[in-house]
């Protein structure tokens, strides 16, 4: 049902949701910028009152609205981030630094998905014994606190953080000489 949501709104589809309980649900968000239907359709007029119950959909609110019914953001080739940045899967780099990440799919549980901080989120830093949470390192590395809401975690599909991008590594983050077969660069 496209638009769906523009028109029920965001705590509807929620309930829908949880009430359904769907494996994935695929949202689009389409922004139509003139005041017109695309059709030149002699109904037209059916549609006059429309704008009436039609809200415009935000893609952080509606994130927010899934989170809170337990799904998560899938990562595909490339995610627009709510803190502006991009984290995009690449086919090669010679970059070694925090702001790429080299997985072997065979270590983690696919697929990949990327989400904001939860209360008690613990990563296991890469050449570190144990886990340390997360808001420790937002702290050790000085991210303001208005920014670590915003800051996006990689979990795979059991939950576990495989990198924090632009901060840490985890144990599963390769070398370029290791076998990996996924690439993650975050700018």
């Amino acid at each position: 049902a496209n638009l769906l949501i523009e028109y029920i709104g965001y705590e509807c589809f929620q309930r829908v949701v949880k009430i359904v309980m769907p494996k994935y649900v695929s949202c689009i968000i389409q922004i139509n910028t003139q005041n017109s239907f695309v059709s030149d359709s002699p109904y037209l007029h059916v549609f006059d009152r429309l704008d009436e119950v039609h809200h415009q959909m935000e893609e952080n609110t509606l994130l927010k609205h899934m989170q809170e019914v337990d799904y998560k953001l899938e990562l595909k080739q490339e995610r627009n981030l709510p803190n502006g940045k991009n984290i995009e899967v690449i086919t090669e780099t010679k970059l070694t630094n925090n702001f790429v990440c080299r997985l072997d799919s065979k270590e983690i549980s696919l697929p990949l998905h990327v989400r904001s901080r939860q209360n008690g989120d613990k990563i296991l830093i890469k050449g570190m014994i144990g886990k340390k949470k997360i808001n420790d390192v937002f702290i050790d590395c000085k991210i303001p606190m208005d920014e670590r809401d915003k800051w996006p975690i990689v979990v795979d599909n059991d939950g576990l953080v495989v990198w924090l991008p632009g901060l840490k590594k985890t144990k599963f983050d390769k070398t370029i000489d290791e076998k990996y077969d996924i690439i993650l660069k975050y700018y």
